[in-house]
């Protein structure tokens, strides 16, 4: 305590306690009262030795929103009892007008940057005028979602858990004069799974389908971290299927085989996003070959981008269930939080449940929306061909007085713009790593330490002991300029409050698994914004140790990794320009939550 009480100097900014409450914001966890203090909210994010150890205080500018609810106000159940067999639980939820729930705790959302491009703002104006997102979403579907309910949804108060879509909004054909509510069949072993497949899902020609899994789950950790839940839902019911609780750990004990026999079925289609990722997990683990699958990004950008005529963005980029929901179904979907990073391999709580089953149930109606929506279409293009037969979207033929060029304002659409704050983005354009179809590799979630990207060239550093590194972009050459070595004691300064941090870190989070090379990248990149990705690399990284090829998407896993896991804070600006270090199949792969948290994103 000595060395750093004695590096900090006059410094009055700096403390350990400063420390210790800057790492209680990021891990959610109250600090030892004897280690944390206050820390200035003005403090700057980048590390200068002039002015000792300075850290960003986590109510700062930057941070995610958390959600805590004491209650789900929309999820409470009034009915929970036994079906036929013992452990399978049909549930059916309250009706929201009449609930006398508690209103959710919703967290402050902290302030981002002020600054907004101006074709992102165009985007928000556009979006907030839009007449078509106030109007009820109409389908040929007997449940429909209530013009009451609908209603009260979109006058909740934003970020609570009224203003949300979800499936306790839809409403079916009545029985006994009450309308029928959507239930839930969560199913937590194999025969009540096997039995609920055959009374309910059997001989259905259309399925909504998702999974989830442990978000630390490795490679050889098996099918129960890997495949945790399996997610099947139908117009008037979802099953939640708890592999990871199932009391055997046999493949053979984990598949139901009316499960197997619904999957590969060709007649049976089942839709969801990234779903052909999701679908190798199943073979790879469950050794079920899915058949039938469609991505329903495929149908979601041939619909947009047929009405605009901006035929040059019709692709098979994906794009998050949350934004199709917002566009499509009218209401915000709520992205998790800290559910969707939260344990499947254990019994899932009232709010996990309704988290897991609106998932697979949006995916049921985006499909007969966007169908009808297709249909509407003048000419009527095809509908897009199943994930696994990997054929191109059919593309209508555009004509020479109709076409359009695609334009960054609308490109915007799906992919908001990094930060707008003068950068080396501003200066090069951001890299693209081209998507792959999942169909066509396995996804191994230590893929990303074996595939090679193009990088861009090393910027050179310029360190000073009085000022912040500065940047000097490089003239056009035959050959690549090589960067210079920073100064070491401005790194060493650096290194030094990360391996602070760390040790702060691991103290308020004992049951943490992230090593301390992962939080070390992390807390460097978090802390300096004025660092990219690669000159952290070459910031930290010794000459003649340097493979460019993987070390920048390593630290960008590593952050990733960071956040995901320990639900540690971030910018979403910042963010984008990590997620696009990796590979886009890795990234939906392994950190969905903080893909659909840029993309979604109206920042």
């Amino acid at each position: 305590m000595k060395n750093i009480s004695s590096f900090v100097g006059k410094s009055s900014l700096a403390s350990i306690e400063g420390m210790g409450s800057a790492i209680a914001g990021m891990s959610g966890k109250r600090a030892n009262p004897s280690i944390a203090r206050s820390i200035s909210s003005n403090s700057s994010k980048t590390w200068q030795p002039s002015h000792g150890i300075i850290f960003k205080d986590a109510s700062a500018p930057g941070s995610p929103r958390l959600l805590s609810t004491t209650t789900v106000a929309n999820h409470e159940q009034n009915l929970a009892y036994h079906s036929y067999v013992e452990d399978n639980y049909v549930l059916a939820n309250a009706h929201v007008e009449n609930s006398k729930t508690r209103r959710a705790k919703v967290a402050k959302e902290e302030i981002l940057e002020p600054e907004i491009t101006a074709d992102v703002q165009e985007l928000a104006d556009e979006i907030e005028e839009d007449p078509a997102r106030k109007e009820l979403p109409k389908s040929e579907l007997a449940y429909q979602m209530t013009e009451e309910l609908f209603t009260q949804a979109k006058e909740a108060a934003p970020e609570t858990p009224e203003s949300y879509w979800s499936h306790t909004l839809y409403r079916g054909p009545e029985e006994d004069g009450v309308p029928k509510k959507v239930k839930i069949h969560y199913c937590r072993s194999l025969q009540t799974t096997e039995e609920t497949l055959k009374r309910y899902f059997l001989g259905q020609k259309l399925i909504g389908f998702d999974i989830e899994w442990k978000a630390d789950a490795r490679v050889y950790d098996g099918a129960k971290k890997n495949v945790s839940l399996i997610q099947l839902a139908t117009e008037e019911r979802v099953g939640l299927f708890h592999i990871a609780l199932f009391p055997q750990d046999k493949v053979s004990q984990l598949v139901a085989p009316t499960m197997k026999k619904i999957m590969e079925d060709p007649e049976v289609t089942k839709v969801g996003v990234a779903i052909s990722a999701d679908c190798t997990r199943l073979r790879k683990y469950l050794d079920i070959h899915s058949v039938s699958i469609f991505e329903l990004s495929h149908l979601y950008r041939l619909v947009k981008y047929s009405a605009s005529q901006e035929y040059g963005l019709i692709n098979k980029r994906l794009v998050s269930l949350a934004k199709q929901v917002e566009d499509h179904l009218h209401l915000p979907l709520f992205k998790g939080g800290s559910v969707r990073s939260s344990d499947w391999t254990r019994g899932l709580s009232i709010q996990q449940i309704s988290y897991a089953a609106s998932d697979s149930y949006a995916g049921y109606h985006l499909y007969n929306i966007l169908e009808s929506k297709r249909q509407a279409l003048n000419p009527m293009p095809p509908r897009p061909f199943h994930a696994d037969q990997n054929k191109p979207i059919s593309v209508p033929t555009p004509t020479p007085t109709s076409t359009k060029k695609p334009t960054r304002s609308r490109a915007t659409q799906d992919y908001p713009l990094l930060d707008p704050k003068p950068s080396l983005k501003d200066l090069k354009p951001a890299l693209e790593v081209p998507f792959k179809a999942a169909t066509e590799i396995e996804i191994d979630p230590d893929i990303e330490e074996k595939i090679s990207t193009s990088h861009r060239p090393p910027w050179r550093i310029h360190c000073s002991q009085a000022s912040k590194p500065s940047i000097i972009v490089p003239e056009k050459t035959s050959q690549a300029q090589p960067a210079l070595t920073p100064d070491d004691s401005e790194a060493s300064c650096i290194a030094l409050a990360a391996d602070v941090l760390i040790v702060l870190h691991l103290g308020a989070n004992p049951e943490s698994k992230l090593t301390r090379p992962i939080l070390k990248d992390y807390f460097i990149w978090y802390h300096n914004d004025n660092l990219s990705i690669s000159e952290i690399f070459n910031l930290f990284t010794k000459p003649g140790a340097r493979t460019a090829a993987t070390g920048t998407q390593r630290i960008a896993n590593h952050i990733l990794k960071a956040i995901s896991c320990d639900n540690l804070p971030f910018d979403r600006h910042r963010l984008r320009g990590v997620l696009k270090e990796i590979p886009e199949e890795v990234a939906w792969a392994k950190y969905r939550g903080l893909v659909e948290a840029v993309d979604t994103a109206k920042d």
